[in-house]
C-alpha cells in the first residue's frame, strides 16, 4: 500500500492519526500516480522503515489505557479473541488456524519477556509483539488477490469475498474495510455485481471517498508540485509557502464541491479548474506565463496524449526576457523555426489560450505595456478543433470533447486499478465509457462503474498479469 493508504488503514484499525507513514521514503510514480503497482517495489531502507514505524505503533497503541479499550477486557483472558478479531481486521480475512497459533505463540513470548513484570505489563508486552509483527507482514503491507479456483472462466478467476471487500475499500477509500463491508463479505453478500453495486454506493456517502477523491485530484492534477515550485521574488514578491497552501486548498476544495456538492460532471468541472490558481502557477515559468507547459498540462492531463521529447542534440532554453515585448510575441519564435513549430503547435497554440493570466494565476489585460492576445487554437484532437479567445472559450470547447471524457475514464482507471490499461482491458474501458455517458459524465456513477467491470471482479493468474 503507499503512504497514504497506510496511514488511512493505521487510523481505521488502529485510531492512530499521526501519519506514521511519513517516515517511510516516498514512492516511485508511473503514469502519473503514485499507486501503480509496477512502480512499488520494497527496497532495504522501506523494508527497514517498516519495522521501526510498525514497532511505534505498536507502542503507541498499548499505551496506559489504550491497551484495555483495545483488548476490550480488563486484562489477558480475551486474548483469543482478540488475535482473532484484530487479525482479521488488520489481515482483510479471517485467520487460519495455524496462523492464529503462531500469532498465540508469539504474544506469549512477549508476555514471558519480564516474568517478574506485573500481569498487566505482562500482557502489554505480549500484545505490543503481536502488533508489530501484524503491521510488517505482507498479509497487511500487500493485498494478495488469489481467486476462487471453482470460477475461472477463460483463465481469470472470481475474487473471493474478502478480495473484493478490500478491491472495494482501497479503491474508494484507499483504506481498509469498515464492519459493513466485513459483514457483507462473512455473509456472502459481495457474490454478485448488485451485490458489489449496493455496497460501492452505501461507501460513496462516507466521507472517507471525498478524501480519496483528493489524493487522486492532487496527483492527476499534479498539485504536489506546488511544494517545490519557486518564482522571482523580484516578479512576485506576495509568493510564499502560505500562499501556495492557499492555492492548493482552493483547487481540492473546488474539486470536493463539483464532485459531492456540485453536479459531479466532467462539465461543471472543467468550468473553473482551468482558472484555478495553483494550476497556472505549477505550469508557468518564475518570472511569467509559459504557454509550452500550460499548454502540455491540457494535452497530457485532460486529452491523454503523449507529447514526444525533444530531439537529445535539441538545446532547450526559453525565449529571452525582453520587456518591450509580450510572452506571446517572444514565443513566436517557436511558430518561425519548422523544427519547432511541429510540436510546439500542440502546446503553444493551447497555451497562448491562458495569457490573460501571469505566473501566479493573476489577472492581467497588458504586459509590459501592450495589449494580451489570448486567441488560440486547437490542433489535433478529435471534434474539438478550431480557433478559441481565452480560457472560458477553451474550457468549453474541452467539456464538449469525447477524447477528454475519454481520458477522465482512463486517468479514474488508472488510479483505481492501480495499474496501466493492457489490451486485454479495451473491453472493460469501453463499458466504462458507455457507463459514463449514460450517467451523464457524472464522475460519481463512473466510480461505481468501476466496480462492475471483470479487471475488478475477476484476476488472472500472476504471469499474464500486466507488469
Amino acid at each position: 500500500m503507499t503512504r497514504f493508504e497506510y496511514d488511512n488503514t493505521v487510523r481505521d484499525l488502529l485510531g492512530d492519526d499521526t501519519h506514521p507513514a511519513s517516515a517511510l521514503p516516498p514512492e516511485e510514480e508511473a503514469l502519473g500516480f503514485n499507486n501503480q503497482a509496477s512502480a512499488l517495489v520494497v527496497s532495504e531502507l522501506l523494508a527497514e522503515k517498516y519495522l521501526t514505524v510498525a514497532e511505534d505503533i505498536a507502542r503507541r497503541a498499548v499505551e496506559g489505557d489504550k491497551l484495555l479499550a483495545l483488548l476490550g477486557c480488563d486484562g489477558g483472558d480475551c486474548i483469543d479473541s482478540f488475535l482473532a478479531s484484530f487479525g482479521k481486521r488488520a489481515w482483510r480475512r479471517p485467520l487460519a488456524a495455524d496462523e492464529l497459533e503462531r500469532l498465540t505463540a508469539l504474544y506469549q513470548t512477549g508476555h514471558d519477556l519480564d516474568p517478574s513484570g506485573a500481569d498487566l505489563e505482562r500482557v502489554r508486552d505480549g500484545v505490543r509483539l503481536v502488533l508489530s509483527a501484524l503491521l510488517q507482514s505482507p498479509h497487511f503491507l500487500y493485498r494478495p488477490e488469489f481467486g476462487l479456483p471453482e470460477t475461472e472462466r477463460e483463465g481469470a478467476y472470481q475474487l473471493g469475498p474478502y478480495e473484493i471487500a478490500s478491491r472495494l475499500s482501497y479503491m474508494l477509500w484507499n483504506s481498509m474495510p469498515d464492519a459493513e463491508l466485513f459483514a457483507a463479505a462473512d455473509e456472502g453478500r459481495l457474490g454478485t455485481k448488485e451485490d458489489v453495486a449496493r455496497e460501492a454506493r452505501r461507501m460513496l456517502s462516507d466521507a472517507r471517498v471525498r478524501s480519496m477523491a483528493l489524493n487522486f485530484h492532487e496527483q492527476w492534477l499534479k498539485l504536489s508540485r506546488l511544494k517545490t515550485v519557486t518564482k522571482d521574488p523580484a516578479v512576485y514578491p506576495m509568493f510564499d509557502a502560505a500562499l501556495k497552501q492557499e492555492m492548493r486548498s482552493d483547487t481540492l476544495l473546488f474539486m470536493d464541491q463539483v464532485l459531492f456538492f456540485g453536479s459531479g460532471t466532467v462539465e461543471e468541472m472543467l468550468a473553473g479548474l482551468l482558472t484555478q490558481p495553483s494550476l497556472l502557477t505549477v505550469n508557468a515559468s518564475t518570472n511569467g506565463s509559459n504557454p509550452v507547459t500550460r499548454g502540455k498540462f491540457v494535452r497530457e492531463q485532460l486529452l491523454c496524449q503523449i507529447l514526444l521529447p525533444p530531439p537529445a542534440e535539441m538545446e532547450i532554453k526559453p525565449p529571452p526576457v525582453d520587456a518591450t515585448k509580450t510572452t506571446r510575441e517572444r514565443f513566436a519564435q517557436h511558430r518561425d523555426d519548422p523544427a519547432c513549430y511541429v510540436c510546439h503547435q500542440l502546446t503553444d497554440l493551447i497555451g497562448y489560450g491562458f495569457e490573460h493570466y501571469d505566473g501566479v494565476g493573476q489577472w492581467r489585460d497588458t504586459e509590459n505595456g501592450l495589449p494580451i492576445d489570448a486567441t488560440g487554437e486547437i490542433v489535433d484532437a478529435k471534434g474539438i478543433e478550431g480557433p478559441f479567445d481565452g480560457v472560458t472559450e477553451l474550457a468549453q470547447k474541452l467539456a464538449e470533447s469525447s477524447q477528454v471524457r475519454d481520458c477522465v475514464v482512463l486517468q479514474w482507471f488508472r488510479f483505481g486499478y492501480g495499474r496501466g490499461e493492457i489490451e486485454e482491458d479495451e473491453a472493460n474501458i469501453d463499458d466504462l465509457r458507455a457507463a459514463f455517458s449514460d450517467a451523464g459524465f457524472d464522475v460519481r456513477e463512473l466510480l461505481v462503474a468501476l466496480t462492475q467491470t471483470d479487471a475488478f471482479l475477476y484476476r488472472k493468474p500472476v504471469e499474464e498479469d500486466s507488469p
